[in-house]
């Protein structure tokens, strides 16, 4: 399982931390037992149904959320903050189609997108920099592009358009 290879690993690198895992699928109530704990949450899930629950939930909380996704050699990072900027439903109103196949994950590129993720809660946690909120960084590293591009809010969101800007 990969909760317990996770949790094995960061083990090994300090066995002082405290680490709690949940075996089980992100459903609505335990993403809000998780982000009431929490200032920023980082999404590192494997797939959409869980990610906009997660999103719905940030939503609500009032939390910034990192999210990040991807597949095979390419990945995209954005940074949602409540009344700011754009969510993942203003996006994606369904489960992309994406999600039904399995495509392997290049560790390297999960690498990049988790090192950008950390660097984005960073500048949130310290207020820092221009964080990625209404822009999504879009990454292929089969031909090293990196593209920022501008995205918006929907004003008839479902799940953000009541959150005072």
């Amino acid at each position: 399982k990969k909760v317990e290879v996770a949790k094995a690993r960061l083990r090994k690198l300090n066995p002082h931390v405290t680490i709690e895992t949940y075996d089980q699928q992100l459903d609505e109530a335990l993403a809000i037992e998780l982000v009431k704990r929490v200032d920023v949450v980082v999404d590192a899930l494997d797939n959409w149904e869980s990610r906009l629950i997660l999103n719905k939930v940030c939503i609500e909380y009032g939390k910034p959320l990192i999210h990040a996704g991807v597949e095979g050699f390419y990945g995209q990072i954005m940074t949602i903050v409540p009344g700011k900027g754009p969510c993942l439903a203003c996006l994606f109103r369904e489960v992309p189609r994406t999600s039904q196949r399995v495509i392997p994950v290049l560790g390297a590129v999960s690498g990049v997108l988790g090192t950008l993720e950390a660097i984005e809660t960073v500048k949130i946690l310290l207020s820092m920099g221009k964080p990625l909120v209404g822009r999504m960084l879009i990454i292929d590293l089969l031909s090293m592009d990196f593209r920022s591009v501008e995205v918006r809010r929907n004003p008839r969101c479902p799940v953000c358009s009541k959150v005072a800007t």
